[in-house]
């Protein structure tokens, strides 16, 4: 969704869209789910757009461990200031950035693409490692059984594992 700078003011500008997966680029493959709902209010302050989004999705991926079939759900809420690219000066000598201070993104020309901060903000609030369960055991990288649900036969140690001669070592 695209926002014209004409359409942002001081008083709060409400948006609600859905992002299609199809049109979000740099999502892996691996997620897949038809729309993403989002919200964006938008305000201009000194100079500056306030972004306060929120997104809610429900994705199908695969357990990182067994390959399972797994659903995950995201309900977000993000801030961003938007500065103009074009107007931005940068600051000379260090610059100190406290954990407490807002997130900065840029904006080109006179028009907002919110699909473009929306995808951005998804990557970034995804898990890191998504398991079907806590106590997913995955699959044996010997012979290829899921471990949760067929006991494999393998021997623990099995294969050549170049961390095997520390186990010799004394403590």
């Amino acid at each position: 969704m695209n926002i014209k700078l004409h359409q942002i003011s001081e008083r709060v500008s409400k948006f609600d869209f859905q992002l299609v997966r199809k049109d979000l680029l740099k999502l892996d493959d691996r997620f897949a789910f038809d729309s993403m709902a989002c919200t964006a209010e938008l305000i201009e302050k000194r100079g500056a757009i306030l972004l306060y989004g929120t997104y809610s999705v429900e994705m199908e991926t695969n357990c990182n461990t067994c390959l399972k079939p797994v659903s995950v759900k995201l309900d977000q809420e993000f801030d961003l200031n938007l500065i103009n690219e074009e107007s931005y000066a940068e600051p000379e000598g260090d610059v100190e950035i406290s954990l407490g201070s807002a997130d900065v993104d840029f904006y080109r020309g006179q028009e907002i693409v919110l699909s473009e901060y929306f995808e951005d903000q998804l990557l970034l609030d995804l898990p890191f490692s998504i398991k079907c369960s806590q106590e997913c055991k995955g699959i044996c990288p010997n012979c290829g059984v899921n471990r949760n649900t067929e006991s494999c036969r393998c021997p623990e140690n099995y294969g050549n594992n170049p961390f095997s001669a520390l186990g010799d070592l004394e403590h």
